[in-house]
């Protein structure tokens, strides 16, 4: 007998009740206007006046009557201009060192945008485990990630399975009640495997009195090694409201210590969700991630200090590249290229537990490659309300087609009301967003290869895609475990 598995989705896409195609703005352009245009005919005898109304109902609704992929044209008519503006101004390229365009440089290598704001602060967990919380001092925020080696799946009991989704869907409801938390990040970071550290635990066990034909079969295997390897690594950063943290405002002390206390609850809620042992972040290892993101060829580098035990002092306030160059559709690293895409709507339906396998995999056409789902906490008292006025755009767009709903309509009904129920019962309503980012080599052959599997791999997973143009350099750092959500930080990542 079959076992049957657990299915996962039901997520609820927010929605605007419009009319037909049209957004709510769109709708609420074409009540007055038809009001308008109306009233002109009955008043206004002139036919001069009643043709401009209609034009100019016209024009209102193409530029903000209807959405095409999530984006009104007026949107995208001003991201288009901000991208021109940033481009002609310079803002899209980012250089640092001696050659810097950035005012006060003295030759450093700053991280970018709002991270150069940023400030490490140093606290020890419950558990003795030294951190370092990410401080964004503009936004009264503080991050601290986690690094993670997931159990995986593997010759893995599907119960056991089930019950590790189970646990980690209950540390994402935690985030909605805890105080004081805004959102966390779960990046997986994949690459192919580097083979330094067994090539130097090889050659220090090595016999020097070993049989020439061991030694070379050795040699050979070492530098195979590489070629059927990876290195996969999760990252989980969860993101705090300095207020809601602290006894004063200003006191950003008060708000490590609490945050320390809190972080032993998390890691366990973690590591009972498949995240293997979690480890708070220092500032050696968030220099180190944010090197080999804009260098991926720095990781054989960090692999070789490791394998011989070298300490190396890294220095967060240098932790930036040494250029950055925001183009159309990319974005220009130091080791090579980097394309983000994102998530414009998730898999229609209902999946399994493994349904973003292929998505998390290494995959060949990058030299590394980023998956990063956000959550969004929301408190009890909004998601009720949230939830409720979820049913009633549902019921508004079906009540609009009458005889004539399809399985789409009912399915937003049964989704709404279940999510209205299930919140009224107790449970959190976390929205969620994804990104992926693959770097990649700066050649065609490589450039199409590595932007046609981006699309692909997401495709496949019956996940709506939307490439951003001219957002690539705020997407690729929302992609590294910093703290930088996306309804937080939507912005020019150059902008300080």
């Amino acid at each position: 007998m079959t076992e049957e598995r657990i299915t996962y989705g039901n997520w609820f896409e927010k929605k605007s009740p419009g009319i037909s195609i049209l957004t709510l703005p769109g709708t609420l352009i074409l009540g007055a206007g038809i009001a308008i245009i109306v009233f002109m005919v009955s008043k206004v005898d002139n036919g001069w006046v009643t043709a401009g109304s209609v034009t100019a109902l016209v024009l209102a609704e193409f530029f903000y009557g209807w959405e095409y992929d999530g984006k009104t044209m007026a949107r995208r008519i001003a991201e288009k201009r901000e991208i021109t503006k940033r481009t002609r101004n310079g803002e899209s390229d980012y250089i640092t060192g001696a050659m810097s365009n950035l005012a006060n440089n003295e030759g450093g290598h700053p991280l970018p945008g709002i991270l150069a704001q940023t400030k490490l602060l140093r606290g020890v967990d419950g558990y003795g485990n030294a951190f370092d919380a990410i401080h964004f001092p503009s936004k009264n925020l503080f991050a601290v990630s986690f690094r993670c080696e997931p159990d995986g799946h593997g010759m893995e009991d599907q119960d056991l399975i089930d019950m590790m989704v189970a646990k980690y869907g209950a540390w994402i409801a935690t985030l909605s009640v805890e105080e004081g938390v805004i959102g966390a990040s779960v990046i997986i970071d994949s690459a192919p495997g580097t083979g330094v550290e067994l090539g130097e635990s090889v050659r220090g066990e090595r016999d020097p009195d070993a049989p020439p034909a061991a030694s070379r079969i050795m040699d050979a295997l070492v530098t195979d090694l590489p070629n059927h390897s990876s290195d996969i690594t999760g990252y989980v950063t969860v993101v705090w409201k300095q207020a809601a943290m602290a006894s004063s405002a200003g006191n950003a002390a008060d708000a490590v210590v609490e945050i320390a206390k809190r972080l032993p609850s998390h890691a366990a809620a973690l590591s009972a969700g498949g995240a293997g042992d979690p480890v708070p972040m220092t500032e050696p290892d968030l220099v180190e991630v944010a090197q080999v993101a804009y260098d991926p060829e720095t990781a054989i580098a960090f692999d070789l200090l490791r394998a011989r035990d070298q300490a190396v002092e890294l220095d967060w306030a240098a932790a930036g590249p040494s250029f950055l160059a925001e183009r159309r559709g990319c974005l220009l690293l130091p080791g090579g290229a980097a394309e983000t895409v994102e998530m414009r709507r998730p898999p229609r339906g209902v999946v399994f537990d493994n349904h973003l396998l292929r998505m998390l995999q290494p995959n060949g056409a990058f030299l590394r490659k980023r998956v990063a789902i956000f959550y969004q906490a929301v408190p009890a008292d909004k998601a009720q309300t949230q939830a409720e006025n979820a049913v009633r755009a549902e019921d508004f767009v079906a009540g609009q087609k009458k005889g004539r709903r399809t399985a789409t309509t009912r399915r937003g009904i049964r989704v709404a009301e279940k999510l209205d129920a299930e919140i009224a019962e107790g449970a959190s309503l976390v929205p969620f967003a994804m990104l992926m980012t693959g770097t990649y080599d700066d050649d065609p052959e490589s450039s199409r290869r590595a932007r046609n599997t981006l699309l692909s791999l997401m495709t496949s997973s019956r996940m709506k895609v939307r490439r951003s143009k001219g957002l690539q350099a705020a997407l690729f750092h929302m992609t590294l475990p910093f703290g930088l959500l996306p309804w937080e930080f939507a912005d020019n990542p150059f902008k300080k």
